[in-house]
């Protein structure tokens, strides 16, 4: 298993880029005098219509880097590791360079994100929600809603939760969510059938699925870990059953097994209303990724234009 250290999350290894984005991403690096790697940026390229030169987040990835070394971001007297931190970020950016568009998230372990708007990119936050699960899980269920707990319960005693792995049904309840949407599965069964088969050979996800006492599917959701961050990277559900509580008992059944596992279970973190709702309902603080991006003028028009359509489209 090729696996290096210097991550903030596992969508930072190299066994993941191979899998979203296979012969398509590398990594700027920045060394000491020693040769030790102290800055990391890993970053897909990819080429878009007319031969531009992309730079785009993979697929199914929450966010990407750039990781420091723990020297570079620890607290100096009057700031000055924000010095240093700019020197990376400028440096990392030398190396990336050139590319005609270039869109990211960050890591939410990146705060300082000035550096990148004085390089001519336009910085805009994004959310995600995130639990403790170092702390005991009698504390974490008590600080969740009344009705997440309601939910809950009431579906623990409809529904039977089975942790095996069934790929065809995953697809299935995936397919039907965006069906109800009037959309497309964005991801292809290669992706979703390599993505799951890796993570389980390699102990960094798990997969959940409720059926009803009739054996009928509800939804099913993947988790994917490593030692710091469990993230609740994909789910679905039928849209009959969207009112069992069974979404909620698949958070919390991930939630559990994030404990054995991680220190932080993430959310993966929505804009959309009501997904938000619900998230935050399970007593969570939420962190702020920075999504960076820079392009063309008709980026910049479909960019503004983007939520008005999802707006007029009931996205």
């Amino acid at each position: 298993m090729n696996e290096i250290a210097c991550t903030n999350s596992l969508f930072e290894q190299p066994w993941w880029l191979d899998i979203v984005a296979p012969g398509e991403w590398t990594a700027a690096e920045v060394r000491d005098s020693s040769g030790k790697i102290i800055a990391r940026m890993p970053y897909v390229r990819r080429k878009g219509r007319f031969g531009k030169n992309r730079i785009i987040m993979p697929e199914d990835t929450q966010n990407l880097g750039p990781w420091f070394n723990e020297n570079i971001r620890a607290y100096v007297q009057g700031n000055k590791q924000f010095v240093k931190q700019k020197e990376m970020i400028d440096e990392l950016l030398y190396q990336m360079e050139p590319f005609t568009e270039c869109e990211l998230t960050l890591n939410c372990a990146n705060t300082y994100v000035l550096p990148w708007y004085w390089n001519g990119f336009k910085l805009t936050p994004t959310f995600s929600y995130r639990i403790d699960v170092s702390q005991s899980l009698d504390g974490i269920f008590a600080k969740f809603s009344k009705s997440t707990r309601k939910n809950i319960r009431r579906a623990q005693q409809e529904s039977t939760v089975s942790c095996e792995t069934d790929i065809d049904a995953f697809y299935y309840i995936l397919d039907k969510t965006y069906e109800a949407q009037n959309r497309n599965n964005p991801d292809s069964r290669a992706l979703i059938t390599k993505m799951i088969e890796t993570c389980d050979k390699l102990g960094h996800g798990k997969m959940f699925t409720a059926r009803d006492h009739s054996g009928n599917l509800q939804c099913s959701a993947y988790l994917v870990y490593d030692e710091k961050i469990a993230y609740a990277l994909i789910s679905g559900s039928i849209p009959a059953f969207r009112g069992s509580g069974s979404k909620s008992l698949l958070y919390w059944e991930e939630i559990q097994h994030a404990a054995k596992v991680s220190r932080v279970f993430d959310f993966e973190g929505s804009m959309i209303e009501g997904i938000e709702n619900v998230m935050r309902q399970f007593g969570a603080h939420w962190v702020t990724n920075y999504h960076i991006s820079k392009s063309g003028i008709m980026r910049d028009i479909f960019t503004v234009m983007k939520p008005r359509i999802k707006k007029l489209i009931g996205y």
